[in-house]
């Protein structure tokens, strides 16, 4: 150590810098985990480093990259080892609260004091408290992003720790500052808002609540009618009306907020009302009523029941939405009739939208009562194979599978299951089918142990359909994959990746796609995925294919997934079948031309030259200056010409058929002008090639396609 706080006096900005570096490494290797003990003694270490980083952080006269190191390294020796630092804790924080105020270096002492305030060791910071917040909510009127973001996350860990030093002012300030940040022009800054607002609800409900009811709900509601609204925005504004409701302050009741939210899906642009705010008003809605008590839940829920009947189309959509989330919220067991007969007859509706949401509510519900809702929709179903409300009760067990927890799941796979494969052989619909693999993946993820085995057996069933519902399963599941699936699935990937040399079409497409969810499964499904391409013999198609592509969805697995079809002919076939009498009849694609580069030494051209022989696109037939360029960007000529040798030659066709006639389709002018183009070539050679270019003539043809 002592050579490390050598360096950090040393003249040499860089060195000092990462000296500096190096103490906060020492600093956290000193206590990983506060506040328990360390195995080291603190005073005879703490003591000189903190001599050392002092003297850098107060010097002005420095670089700026030793002038953030020295912050960054006081921040985390306080948050690490601030307890051990007795009377120099006080001096330190003044010296920091100082670079805070510093245009240059405020962003990082920002962030210094984020890590102090969430320091496990809960440490006293005393009168800094007063002066941060003030500078910090400053900080959120800049226009800067970072800084603005880094505030409000300094700001909730101040809050959460250490709200006991802020007074009534200080709340009320911070309250009236985070209200702008609350818009969709950026939904992570209106996120740590929202969480920060939270933070003070939590620590302070009396005294913020009616601030929160002046200054925050009303840009929340505004928020709410965003198309932009996220997940992480709408999980925060959720908790803060939940803390509301149970704050039962002054303006902030249950009906209060009720009639807001509502009266947000009734504005002026309910008409064009997009079935993302409707979700969104729906997930805030059972929110509040989480937060509620049980009688004002059995209200709310009897006054969206009747808007389900009574009312326009626009409140018929808000009914349905809130009635789902708040089933799934809470057990609605009690009034399972009632709600059945009121759900179903959406179905007859003649607005597509409200048949889909009846649907939607009705497996939300059921999701939240599996045990009651389950074996009703499983006979409705069963008793409606051909009924035109079929379809909808397919989609309401979708959203009771996908919805529905785990383990209150798990006891129904064997009554769910025989259900999924009977609607696969009797529906011919894609629609049907494709519900159906979505299920099934989702009971494999939840219940791998009864439904793997029935999936397996449905690998060799002798109807195509089955085969190919099968593999589309194993899509849906491998990316949401539990461990339970981790460890039965990398067994049997063998067999479910063999039907890619399936002799049906669509069960290869099926398994295509099933192949492109690998890289975003488990690392040991993936690992099972590999070792199948390479060593088991009935998947070969899962091994690389070097001459050929496989459109996207191969691409993002690394290799061909799926064999070629029949009589497919490809447009670059391998080496050994290149002729240079073959001729191109296909139209290859024209890529933009480069900018124009000088020539380059003999070295890098020779390099590029190796590029191009890996690359499918060969050298061009006339133009040898491209070669040293290193682009490889070539029109559709058969002769393969560069794009600036196109230019210069307007007449050049986009496709050439020199050996044969021009198809009748073809202006003859067409076929004249390419065979006016001329046929020189250029390839590697110890010859000096003309333009200070390592290529020379040669007699031998190009490898065409």
């Amino acid at each position: 150590m002592p050579a490390v706080l050598a360096c950090v006096a040393d003249r040499y900005y860089k060195v000092c810098a990462e000296a500096l570096r190096v103490c906060a490494s020492i600093a956290r290797a000193l206590r990983p985990n506060p506040p328990e003990p360390s195995p080291l003694a603190l005073g005879e270490y703490v003591p000189p480093i903190y001599e050392a980083v002092s003297t850098r952080l107060g010097a002005l006269d420095q670089d700026q990259e030793v002038k953030e190191a020295s912050i960054i390294t006081m921040g985390l020796m306080i948050a690490h080892v601030g307890d051990a630092l007795g009377e120099r804790l006080g001096a330190a924080l003044l010296v920091l609260l100082d670079r805070l105020r510093n245009e240059i270096t405020r962003l990082t002492a920002v962030r210094a004091f984020e890590a102090i305030a969430t320091s496990p060791l809960n440490l006293d910071l005393g009168p800094t408290v007063a002066q941060l917040l003030t500078e910090l909510c400053s900080y959120l009127r800049k226009s800067s992003r970072a800084l603005r973001h880094a505030s409000l996350l300094a700001l909730h860990a101040l809050t959460t720790r250490h709200a006991r030093h802020f007074s009534a002012a200080h709340k009320a300030e911070v309250v009236r500052e985070l209200a702008p940040t609350l818009s969709d022009a950026d939904m992570q800054l209106a996120a740590s808002a929202l969480a920060l607002c939270l933070s003070l609800v939590e620590a302070d409900a009396k005294v913020v609540g009616p601030l929160v009811s002046e200054h925050v709900l009303p840009p929340v509601l505004t928020l709410l009618a965003s198309p932009l609204l996220q997940s992480a925005a709408i999980a925060q504004m959720q908790a803060l009306l939940r803390a509301l409701v149970r704050t039962n302050a002054s303006g902030l009741t249950f009906e209060t907020i009720l009639s807001q939210l509502l009266g947000v899906a009734g504005g002026a642009e309910a008409a064009t009302g997009s079935k993302q705010r409707l979700s969104s008003i729906a997930l805030c809605v059972a929110a509040l009523c989480e937060g509620a008590s049980d009688a004002q839940r059995l209200e709310t829920v009897e006054r969206f029941k009747k808007g389900i009947g009574n009312g326009d189309q626009q409140s018929q959509l808000l009914a349905l939405h809130c009635l789902g989330q708040i089933g799934r919220q809470m057990d609605l067991s009690a009034q399972r009739d009632a709600l059945l007969s009121a759900l179903t007859a959406t179905f007859d509706s003649p607005a597509e939208e409200v048949k889909g949401a009846g649907a939607f509510a009705l497996g939300c519900i059921a999701s939240g009562a599996v045990r009651t809702f389950l074996p009703v929709l499983i006979g409705q179903i069963a008793s409606a194979q051909h009924a035109p409300h079929h379809y909808l009760l397919l989609h309401a067990l979708k959203e009771l599978i996908l919805s529905a927890d785990d383990t209150a799941l798990q006891p129904h796979v064997s009554q769910i299951l025989p259900l999924l494969f009977a609607q696969t052989e009797s529906a011919p619909e894609d629609s049907v089918k494709t519900v159906v693999a979505e299920c099934l993946g989702k009971l494999l993820a939840a219940a791998p142990a009864a439904a793997l085995p029935e999936l397996h057996a449905r690998l060799r069933h002798d109807a195509a359909p089955m085969r190919a519902i099968a593999v589309t399963a194993l899509r849906f599941a491998i990316v949401d994959a539990s461990s339970g699936l981790d460890t039965v699935l990398p067994a049997t990937m063998g067999d479910f990746f063999a039907l890619l040399s399936d002799a049906d079409l669509k069960v290869r497409a099926r398994g295509t796609r099933a192949g492109a969810g690998v890289p975003r499964a488990s690392r040991r499904v993936q690992r099972a995925t590999a070792r199948v391409g390479a060593c088991d013999p009935r998947a070969s198609a899962l091994r690389p294919r070097p001459d050929v592509g496989a459109g996207p969805a191969g691409a993002r697995l690394g290799c061909a997934l799926a064999p070629d079809p029949p009589g497919l002919v490809h447009a670059r076939p391998p080496r050994a079948a290149q002729t240079p009498a073959r001729t191109c009849r296909l139209p290859l694609r024209v890529w933009p031309a480069p900018r124009h580069l000088p020539p380059r030494p003999d070295a890098l051209a020779r390099r590029n030259w190796a590029r191009a022989r890996r690359c499918a696109m060969q050298r061009c037939s006339h133009c040898p200056a491209s070669h040293t360029t290193g682009h490889h960007t070539w029109s559709s000529v058969c002769r393969r010409f560069c794009r600036s040798c196109t230019r210069r030659r307007p007449s050049a066709p986009s496709w050439c058929t020199r050996s044969t006639s021009a198809p009748s389709s073809t202006p003859s002018t067409m076929a004249s002008s390419c065979a006016r183009l001329p046929t020189k070539r250029w390839t590697q050679s110890s010859t000096r090639a003309p333009s200070g270019s390592s290529y020379a003539p040669s007699s031998r043809g190009l490898p065409p396609g």
